[in-house]
């Protein structure tokens, strides 16, 4: 639940520094950006260490939802057939 812990802090202006309240109250609602699947790739690369096509089945490009904190896609857990 820390992210809508961290949410929360953005009403709370004594929490975090000016600059995140103001970033955080225009952008963790419904404004949300949606950061490419070049982005995500890299990012579960980085992480995980091997391309979400190596990792899953299938892996959508276009997220179902973005939301304050992330985003959300859908992809296929391997059986037998993933690298």
């Amino acid at each position: 639940m820390h992210s809508i812990k961290i949410a929360v802090a953005a009403t709370q202006d004594h929490l975090l520094p000016e600059e995140y309240v103001l970033t955080m109250r225009r952008t963790m609602l419904d404004q949300c950006p949606v950061s490419t699947y070049k982005e995500v790739a890299r990012i579960v690369k980085e992480d995980l260490g091997s391309t979400p096509e190596e990792l899953f089945a299938s892996f959508e490009h276009t997220p179902i939802a973005s939301a304050s904190l992330a985003q959300v896609t859908a992809p296929s857990p391997c059986e037998d057939t993933c690298p």
